[in-house]
């Protein structure tokens, strides 16, 4: 098992990788518990069938990590969809695609200098 605290907004949080044999993996691939600020992970190959690839299932663990941490953040910053899962589904799937967007941009501007003047 392994163990580490992030700073989730100021709060601190535990995050462990747990087996699937805990009670509250049983159904889940990880959840994110409010009351004692923790999130517990699956071992990224129990989240995927046998037959995945390493890639999918980096993909998936990158995924599930980053749903509970939405979850968090929701919380920490009192919004109410916190609890919503599709949209803290449809908010972790689509992070990577705005982070790389950001990047896009951010590279141009580097390339060609922001444009501070409009």
């Amino acid at each position: 098992m392994h163990k580490m605290t992030i700073n989730v907004l100021g709060t601190p949080y535990t995050v462990e990788t747990g087996d699937i044999g805990r009670e509250e993996l049983r159904e889940n691939d990880a959840v994110c518990r409010i009351e004692d600020k923790a999130i517990i992970l699956r071992h990224a190959r129990e989240m995927s069938d046998n037959l995945a690839s390493d890639e999918g299932v980096k993909r998936r663990y990158a995924h599930v990590i980053r749903h509970e941490l939405v979850h968090a953040i929701a919380r920490e910053c009192g919004v109410q969809y916190g609890d919503d899962e599709a949209l803290v589904d449809w908010v972790a799937h689509i992070a990577p695609i705005v982070m790389q967007l950001q990047g896009e941009v951010l590279k141009h501007e580097v390339a060609n200098g922001p444009d501070y003047n409009n």
